[in-house]
């Protein structure tokens, strides 16, 4: 199951409109808001957060590297699978002219971004959401300035 950012750029219609009218297409702007996103993961893994639960005494007793105890990075592979195209293995970039997915196919992606609520039979422990994927409210203000600055290079 793959795991990725839907942004609505409905706010940003009219700008989008302006960068396809003069440009042609919307694929150069999407490369540098991907590239955007991209940091945006790549900050929230640098920073841990913001908001995410601190690991367990569990989880840290199961690390590989017993000295290592960065929230989501056990090996680094969620981190690689989103923070570059998809050269990584569980990586998803799709960019086309008029839209660009941005996630991880990993199986454990979603569980990270999510989290895991325990029950059942034999339950699982409960593994808090720690969203590394940038939401729409944070997207949209750090687009609008990258599409207004991308926009006015074109113009002028």
């Amino acid at each position: 199951m793959a795991i990725g950012i839907t942004v609505d750029l409905t706010p940003l219609r009219n700008k989008l409109k302006q960068v396809v009218a003069v440009t042609g297409n919307a694929r150069p702007f999407l490369e540098l808001a991907g590239a955007e996103a991209i940091r945006m993961v790549r900050d929230k893994f640098q920073q841990q957060g913001p908001g995410w639960r601190e690991l367990s005494e569990r989880t840290k007793m199961n690390r590989r590297n017993k000295s290592v105890f960065r929230i989501l990075e056990d090996n680094g592979t969620l981190r690689r699978s989103i923070v570059t195209p998809a050269s990584s293995p569980g990586g998803v970039y799709d960019l086309k002219d008029t839209s660009l997915v941005i996630g991880s196919n990993l199986v454990y992606a979603a569980i990270h971004q999510f989290g895991w609520p325990s029950g059942g039979k034999h339950p699982p422990p409960t593994i808090p959401a720690r969203p590394y994927l940038p939401t729409p409210a944070e997207m949209i203000p750090r687009i609008a300035a990258k599409l207004q600055r991308y926009l006015k290079e074109q113009i002028t």
